[in-house]
């Protein structure tokens, strides 16, 4: 899997999440987005502009699922531990240290954020942690519930010391209880939820408000405003404790060693087991009691340095036996494979089915390779989705290798690369079928536009329309075939979307993602434009109308320059083009050529990375403006603005500035007063 290809799973893989439908565990997450980190690729390419809109954003927490990690790896290098003489104490110890780290439950609900005028104590807006506003409707009643529930018994300092604009951001849960009586499915609720955070994601992402948000709870964590840093919140009605040098002596006293579940998780148990019997909770958060602290360590796109997430102390394991797998497939041709279980019950859900990953995994991850009647130790550690720990051969069973030889979808046979294994049929009904549902979710996104389902755009597939290209030439309106196909009425929305898309200006580099060539990542579609207007713009398009035969040149141009990007997409572009040449699809969307700001190029180019002196990262930007140009590409930097740069260890955008100069880039990373002294 190359960086595009993890960029575009970690994408969908988040968006599952947000939807509450996550696909796979929070630990098999955060190891691909440390794969893709640790191989040059950034926060900002995973979330863009999905951070709250907020001068000091409302941020997650990098995770950690172990306890000899969370003490060698956070507890270690964040809390003064001098007065313990432990060898891994001054091992692991280095840098700011604070005297006190704080620790309360981690509520496995729907995180929103709301914007708060603090002069009339009115709600502004509220949106969803991808930066969406809800639905009016939802919103409004949110907005009443939050503030009946929360905003009406908080004290009048609540809101004091703060500018104008408030962003608190809440975690919105249901107590199990309440979820177990009304909303869990069964038998007799077939049209229930499997657990409270997917009922909470069902009633956020509606279109109206019921009844049933009445028994929401809000559990409010972070406060931010221009000029302070995220601040802490603990609620009064759940426990929140003080970890100290004392407390982690007396912990390691008692644990055999930090590698074993030691009396630390023991503790977290016991602390809050009353909240983790009345909510779902997916670990605890452990965070500096100090703001000047937080300020001091700064943050990532990601998370804040001075904060982490412990997930795993309160595993639930079961064993249960494979009876059988089975294998999606992916519009790029990549099967996934899911092992189907002899059910098992969960505190909290019936588990069927497992990701397995891949067929290196089911080979390799374990001394015992997964095979149909092994014995699969399953876990769900606070996390959603279960994941495989461990496998055990039983006695006297008839194992089967897990096998595909050929597609299911199209009956050629399969190909393996590497770990994965490859259906290469690029007419395969099923891979078509996915790209037009991905190539038309994309599109929606693209348009602001949404209402158009997965199950429409299959049943679309069904009765002909079977790319993008069919889609902007069908007639979708009085068209007894697609009315009977999808309704009259939804027939009518996907009408009013490729209207909409044939009316609208797009780049070259735009309609590629559109298209949804593979590997043509969001991040390149700027890159692109810019390079085809500075070079070839005129030779592309001749009297307003796109040359395709041109364009094929001019893309070859480009990945010769730009060898960095991956080789195989310009195969793909070309294919793509012959197959548009000579059609309706060109002459029907509005292609138009990429405008530059001459004068927004010429500017030198910086990023901001940690924390600024005075002002926040916002109010930084605007009184620079017209003089700098803030871009979000390491390669188009001239300067790397950073306050805190430590040469020994230097943070992830600090270091890939160094690595960038080691190449002989121009790149120069100053500090802010450096830096306004230069432009």
């Amino acid at each position: 899997m190359n960086q595009e290809q993890r960029l575009q799973r970690i994408t969908h893989l988040f968006e599952k999440y947000e939807e509450g439908n996550p696909e796979v565990s929070d630990r098999q997450y955060d190891e691909l987005v440390t794969e893709f980190l640790s191989k040059g690729g950034s926060y900002e390419q995973i979330y863009g502009d999905a951070l709250i809109r907020s001068d000091y954003p409302c941020l997650s927490q990098d995770n950690i699922y172990d306890e000899s990690e969370l003490m060698t790896e956070f507890i270690s290098k964040r809390l003064d531990l001098s007065s313990i003489p432990a060898d891994w104490v001054s091992k692991h110890s280095a840098g700011r240290k604070t005297d006190v780290l704080v620790c309360s439950p981690k509520f496995d609900g729907v995180s929103i954020y709301l914007l708060i005028n603090t002069s009339s104590r009115e709600i502004v807006s509220v949106f969803s942690r991808k930066n969406k506003r809800l639905f009016p409707f939802i919103e409004a009643e949110i907005s009443r519930l939050f503030t009946e529930k929360y905003l009406s018994r908080v004290s009048e300092d609540w809101f004091d010391s703060y500018n104008e604009l408030l962003t608190v951001r809440v975690e919105v849960i249901l107590p199990k209880k309440v979820f177990d009586n009304k909303y869990r499915r069964s038998e007799s609720n077939p049209n229930g939820k499997a657990n409270p955070r997917n009922a909470v994601s069902g009633l956020l992402n509606s279109k109206y408000p019921s009844e049933a948000m009445e028994d929401l709870h809000f559990k409010v964590f972070d406060k931010t405003t221009p000029g302070l840093y995220s601040e802490y919140f603990p609620e009064k009605d759940y426990p929140v404790v003080k970890i100290t040098a004392e407390m982690i002596k007396d912990f390691l006293a008692k644990s055999k060693n930090l590698e074993s579940r030691g009396a630390f998780s023991t503790f977290l148990d016991e602390t809050f087991k009353r909240v983790f019997e009345e909510y779902d909770c997916d670990g605890v958060v452990l965070r500096a009691d100090s703001l000047d602290y937080r300020q001091q360590m700064g943050n990532t796109g990601h998370h804040w340095a001075a904060e982490t997430s412990y997930k795993n102390f309160n595993d639930e394991k079961h064993e249960t036996v494979l009876e059988g797998v089975t294998f999606t497939l992916s519009p790029s041709g990549e099967f996934f494979p899911v092992g189907n279980l002899k059910p098992v019950q969960f505190k909290d859900a019936e588990v069927s089915n497992v990701t397995l990953n891949s067929m290196r995994f089911m080979e390799e991850e374990f001394e015992t390779p997964i095979q149909i009647g092994s014995i699969l130790t399953i876990i769900k550690s606070g996390d959603i989705i279960p994941k495989v720990v461990d496998v055990e051969a039983p006695d006297n069973t008839d194992l089967v290798d897990i096998r595909l030889d050929t597609c299911p979808f199209c009956d050629v046979e399969t190909i393996r690369d590497g770990a994965y294994l490859f259906c290469k049929n690029t007419t395969c009904p099923e891979r078509r079928a996915k790209l037009l549902v991905k190539q038309i979710e994309f599109l929606q996104e693209f348009l602001g536009l949404k209402g158009v389902s997965d199950r429409t755009i299959r049943k679309l597939f069904c009765v002909g329309v079977r790319s993008l290209e069919d889609c902007v030439e069908f007639d979708f309106r009085d068209n007894p075939t697609i009315e009977d196909a999808i309704g009259p009425s939804m027939a009518d929305k996907v009408a009013v979307l490729f209207e909409t898309f044939m009316k609208k200006d797009i780049t070259i580099g735009e309609l590629f993602k559109i298209l949804q060539i593979e590997d043509f990542g969001t991040s390149t579609i700027p890159k692109f434009d810019k390079w085809v207007a500075r070079n070839r713009q005129d030779h592309v398009f001749v009297d307003g109308k796109i040359r395709v035969f041109n364009l094929e040149s001019v893309v070859d141009e480009f990945f010769d320059k730009h060898t960095s990007i991956n080789s195989k997409v310009r195969g793909r572009i070309h294919e793509k083009l012959k197959s548009l040449e000579g059609g309706y699809f060109l002459e029907k969307i509005n292609l138009v050529p990429f405008e530059l700001d001459e004068e927004s190029e010429n500017l030198p180019k910086y990023i901001v990375t940690g924390s600024l002196a005075g002002m926040s990262k916002k109010e930084f930007s605007s009184s620079v403006t017209g003089r700098a140009l803030e871009v979000t590409s390491m390669s188009q930097v001239d300067y790397l603005v950073c306050n805190s740069f430590n040469p020994e260890k230097p943070s992830g955008k600090a270091k890939k500035a160094v690595a960038l100069q080691d190449k002989g880039h121009h790149i120069k990373i100053v500090n802010q007063e450096e830096f306004l002294g230069i432009i």
